[in-house]
Order: C-alpha cells, then sequence, then structure tokens
C-alpha cells in the first residue's frame, strides 16, 4: 500500500511538473486571454488579461439583433439556389438569417460574420434585459489570418435606447462613446470603456453604428459584438 501512495506521488508530481511546462509555454508564445481597452476615439488604451464579465447581448441568454443596414450581396452572374435563400429570407423578415453569429462565441474563423453592405453600417441588440452599461467589446478575426482585413469596422460609435416610458413616447437614441478599432492590434476582442455620463443611463437596446473600416467600399463585417453593465437593483 505504501508503495503504491509513493507511485501515485511520482505521477502527481511528475504531471504537475508537465502542466507547469506547458502553461509557461504557452504564456512565451503568447497564448493567453487578452482584451484591449480603449476610452476615446483612437486610444487603444493597454492591452491586459481581464477575467469574464457576463455578456448581455449573447444570443443564447436573450439577445437578439433586431435590426441592421443592407446587407452585403456578393454580385454573381449564375447565383445558385443556395445564395438566394439569405435574399429571400430577408424579403420578409428583414434582419439577416445569419445576423445572430454577431451575438455568439466565435472559433475565429474568416469569413463567420455579418456582411453589411458600404463602409458605413450599424446593427441594433436587443439585451437580455435593460442594464447600465459601461463596455462593449467588439472582436474582429486575427489579421494574421484573416484574408482581407479592408472589411474590418474602424472607427465606430455607441448609442443606447432605453426602455419606452410608454406607447406615445418612444425613447430617444444616447450617445454612449466613440472609438476606433485597431484591427492590427494583436489582441482581436477589444474592449472599449463607455462614457462616464452614459453609463448612469438604463438602456434597452444598443447600436453600433460603424463610421467607416480599413478600406473596403463595399461592406463591412461584424465578426462579435459583447455589452457589459450592471442590472438595476
Amino acid at each position: 500500500m505504501k508503495r503504491r501512495q509513493e507511485e501515485a506521488e511520482d505521477i502527481r508530481e511528475e504531471m504537475s511538473g508537465i502542466m507547469k511546462e506547458k502553461q509557461q509555454s504557452l504564456k512565451d508564445t503568447g497564448y493567453t486571454h487578452r482584451i484591449g481597452y480603449g476610452n476615446a476615439l483612437g486610444d487603444m488604451g493597454v492591452v491586459r488579461a481581464v477575467g469574464a464579465r457576463p455578456d448581455y447581448a449573447l444570443a443564447s441568454g436573450g439577445g437578439r439583433v433586431v435590426g441592421h443596414s443592407p446587407a452585403y450581396k456578393p454580385t454573381s452572374t449564375t447565383p445558385s439556389w443556395v445564395d438566394r435563400i439569405p435574399t429571400l429570407f430577408m424579403r420578409s423578415t428583414r434582419i439577416h438569417p445569419l445576423a445572430h453569429i454577431i451575438l455568439q462565441p466565435s472559433f475565429n474563423q474568416p469569413g463567420q460574420c455579418l456582411p453589411l453592405a458600404s463602409s458605413k453600417v450599424y446593427v441594433e441588440v436587443a439585451l437580455r434585459t435593460p442594464i447600465y452599461a459601461d463596455q462593449v467589446t467588439l472582436s474582429h478575426v486575427s489579421e494574421s489570418i484573416a484574408y482581407d482585413v479592408s472589411s474590418a469596422p474602424k472607427e465606430f460609435q455607441v448609442y443606447g435606447l432605453p426602455p419606452p416610458l410608454s406607447t406615445s413616447k418612444p425613447a430617444s437614441w444616447v450617445l454612449m462613446g466613440e472609438f476606433k478599432y485597431d484591427i492590427h492590434n494583436a489582441v482581436a476582442a477589444q474592449g472599449f470603456a463607455l462614457w462616464e455620463m452614459a453609463k448612469n443611463t438604463l438602456i434597452s437596446t444598443i447600436k453600433l453604428q460603424v463610421l467607416s473600416n480599413y478600406g473596403s467600399a463595399s461592406h463591412t463585417c461584424i465578426y462579435r459584438l459583447q455589452v457589459h453593465g450592471k442590472e438595476p437593483t
């Protein structure tokens, strides 16, 4: 029995050493969970490791896309019936059938995005519940594996829509911040702290208003939008 305990202890020590070496290897190669922070237009701030935060735009949690600018439709001389499905579906709903992809975890694969026509686009997302938002996180496929980064969002604004007080008094959009997504940053998921004066506004819907991208005149790709904050007490 004593010998078995000694053997088990040796195995645990060996496995512990292997795990430490693996963790150090991942750290040395940069495979750590990092996020970039920015507070103003053009200021990306400091890249730092952060803990996870609740995402109130998450599709599986109740978030949903309720509006967006016209979807991008690639030109094709002979489109197949498969290519026409999104167009046919949108005639009745006006929401792209793959719009929810921006509200769910991504595997950082090129093309897994919501393509919208033009360099100036927008997306409106209803949150799972009204919150006092204090940060948004915008993600794009990493530049190192992207085929083309010209369609990545660049300068953008964030608006919040308070819950309506009544059907006769619709709420108005409130500007909550202006930022710049840095496609050349090694961090793909970049966090942006909303303006202090906007953090006291209870919102139920958020709008991502892209003002420019990295060069594409035809379309802009939105990969992931997350919204963080606190629920009213």
